[in-house]
């Protein structure tokens, strides 16, 4: 792995806004794409979110992933302000200390995170950064 795989998970976010009728949050994340030993299906993972999805292509997978991370931020506006505090610190999200509604995630090991996944010898490791916003 290469330096700049750290840099990109160093700008990882999730920024919540609120107001008394509605909310959004805005949410960059890395993924890692793999393909899976067994399957054979390619499967991307977001170790800030504990997130992963497949497919039998990469854009299959992608799909898939926007769903389901859409479907957690989705689910994150609707809690209370301290439950979604809790989730995001323990999911290893800091709250930042002037921008309260703001969160970073720092670097995670992304080859010690793959050594937990039955990826395909010789398979290139794919990593990039998404930006969605649930509204």
């Amino acid at each position: 792995m290469n330096n700049s795989i750290s840099e990109v998970r160093n700008r990882d976010f999730i920024r919540v806004k609120r107001n008394k009728k509605e909310g959004q949050i805005r949410c960059v994340t890395t993924s890692i794409t793999f393909k899976d030993k067994d399957t054979k299906q390619m499967v991307m993972y977001v170790p800030s979110l504990e997130l992963s999805a497949y497919g039998d292509t990469t854009e299959n997978a992608k799909k898939m992933l926007e769903f389901q991370v859409n479907e957690f931020l989705l689910h994150l506006l609707k809690m209370p302000n301290k439950a979604q505090k809790i989730t995001l610190l323990d999911l290893g999200w800091t709250q930042g200390k002037f921008a309260h509604k703001e969160y970073s995630n720092s670097y995670v090991d992304v080859a010690g995170t793959l050594t937990d996944f039955n990826i395909e010898d010789g398979t290139p490791i794919h990593v990039e950064q998404q930006e969605l916003v649930a509204a």
